[in-house]
């Protein structure tokens, strides 16, 4: 089966938007040793990005095509930034964001039924939230450049806060010449490390790590669906010259919780919550009334 007709099977259409029910598997619900994890293991430990899925000819075109201004899209910027899904919620796509449907409906199904994914991130209680871009992308300095091996998290909020970071993110991008770079390497940091630092620490300590192992780089060819998360050191390929890319990031776990609702940038799911909530404060006063 292919993503046009895995997507014609697990969604349904509404006014202006795509729902997508993923197939959460009975009995995923994680317990709370999967949830937490110590900073040393978080930090020492990365994940390798694997092949999560490529999309094929037809869905490739679709993706590359130019996005219409809508609702949620940044004609100017080039750029949507949107949550897709809460805790016990359907997943919810724009419809202006039609073309991406395919890429994100096999991100879903292998999101929740390869096993290659943390129960957590699949037992319908995270989130998931959206980032697409499609514009020119400028060409880094030489500095820039030196500076890009990076984590998706900050060690100080894990060290600090023991923040949960055990999350599945995956990307796409369509040229080859601006994809992404994973570095199948562990980071080495050792207890001693993990005390808050400033942020300029954190980043000329990765810095020397990742670029001491770069041999270990790895990079996805255009289309192809890569999975990681949040501890797997990655960099930005730079090209020689301005490249128009079309890049998106969808990512699944219980660390993607917004901070308020301003944030969601989804009138659909923001509707879908507030149902939700009244279906929860129906259910409560009837146990009442009893």
């Amino acid at each position: 089966m292919n993503a046009v007709e895995r997507s014609k099977e697990i969604s349904s259409y509404e006014d202006g938007v795509i729902v997508i029910s993923p197939p959460v598997v009975a009995g995923a619900k994680s317990d709370e040793a999967d949830r937490l994890h110590s900073a040393f293991n978080l930090l020492g430990v990365s994940k390798r990005a694997s092949l999560a899925g490529r999309l094929g000819i037809e869905d490739a075109a679709h993706f590359s095509a130019p996005v219409e201004a809508g609702g949620v899209w940044d004609r100017e910027r080039g750029f949507a930034s949107l949550y897709l899904k809460a805790p016990g919620t359907d997943i919810y796509l724009p419809r202006e964001l039609e073309q991406f449907a395919p890429a994100i409906s096999q991100i879903i199904h292998y999101n929740y039924t390869s096993g290659q994914t943390g129960a957590a991130n699949r037992d319908g209680s995270e989130w998931a939230h959206l980032i697409v871009t499609q514009r020119m992308e400028q060409v880094l300095t030489a500095e820039d450049r030196s500076f890009d091996i990076h984590l998706d998290m900050r060690p100080n909020d894990v060290i600090e806060r023991g923040a949960w970071f055990n999350d599945e993110r995956y990307v796409i991008s369509d040229t080859p010449r601006m994809g992404t770079i994973f570095y199948d390497t562990d980071t080495g940091l050792v207890p001693d490390d993990l005390i808050p630092q400033s942020d300029a620490f954190w980043e000329n300590k990765l810095k020397e790590i990742f670029e001491s192992k770069s041999s270990s780089a790895r990079k996805f060819q255009p289309y192809d669906i890569a999975h990681f998360n949040s501890t797997t050191p990655h960099s930005r390929e730079c090209p020689d010259d301005v490249v128009c890319r079309t890049f998106l990031t969808l990512g699944f776990g219980h660390g993607y919780a917004p901070d308020s609702l301003e944030q969601i940038k989804n009138p659909f799911l923001l509707r879908a919550m507030e149902r939700q909530q009244e279906l929860s404060s129906f259910a409560l006063r009837s146990s009442y009334t009893r």
